[in-house]
């Protein structure tokens, strides 16, 4: 039987997850990892605030999943060591694919080329997903492959790429067989700069905003 593995990053929901929702389509076991990068982050400018919601959404996606029947494992890393640290895992579970949604950023996308390669040259299987946008970046071009300067045209390429390419959204999976305990991860004591209980932390709050909103 496989072993899949899906990487969360910037987006710690399990609805509407293109990486989530194909890894438990395939009706295998499906653990969860997160990787915190503290050094890189502060060379980021993330400040308290930031990294005290963070650890509010890995509470509640932890609880989230193991609903759902998938361990979540909470790595610190950076993301020169996102390779090693990864495939450390990889080998201790026995996995055999592991799927994430693309970051565009030029370090995420270096960290991801290295994290490719090193999995791959172990024979473990990556498969990444456009997810945060609505369609890839760069899908949408000239017939001489450029970008558009014109609207009109624009508008219609952006329209027919849409058609073609666009996915989603996508539901919550349901429970998947259980896949054994699931592990307690290292919580960080971190003290916010300001009140964050106006903001949402669970799937269910945030939906709940969206409805009224609408």
């Amino acid at each position: 039987m496989q072993q899949h593995l899906v990487w969360f990053r910037e987006d710690l929901r399990t609805t509407d997850h293109a990486a989530f929702a194909a890894a438990c389509a395939t009706g295998d076991p499906v653990t969860a990892v997160y990787q915190r990068t503290p050094k890189t982050w502060a060379s980021f400018g993330i400040g308290p605030n930031r990294l005290a919601y963070t650890e509010s959404l890995l509470h509640a996606l932890a609880e989230q999943l193991q609903k759902l029947n998938v361990p979540l494992y909470v790595q610190n890393t950076e993301f020169e060591l996102a390779s090693e640290t990864l495939l450390t895992l990889c080998e201790q579970l026995k996995i055999t694919h592991v799927h994430f949604n693309r970051q565009y950023e030029i370090l995420e996308r270096r960290r991801d080329v290295a994290v490719h390669q090193r999995l791959t040259d172990s024979g473990i299987i990556c498969l990444d997903y456009d997810d945060l946008c609505l369609l890839p970046p760069g899908s949408v071009l000239t017939a001489q492959g450029t970008p558009y300067t014109v609207f009109s045209p624009f508008k219609k390429r952006w329209l027919e790429t849409y058609q073609r390419l666009a996915q989603g959204p996508f539901l919550q999976p349901r429970p998947l067989q259980a896949a054994g305990l699931v592990p307690i991860f290292e919580p960080l004591s971190i003290t916010p700069e300001s009140d964050l209980d106006r903001w949402a932390v669970t799937e269910a709050q945030a939906q709940d905003r969206l409805d009224a909103f609408c």
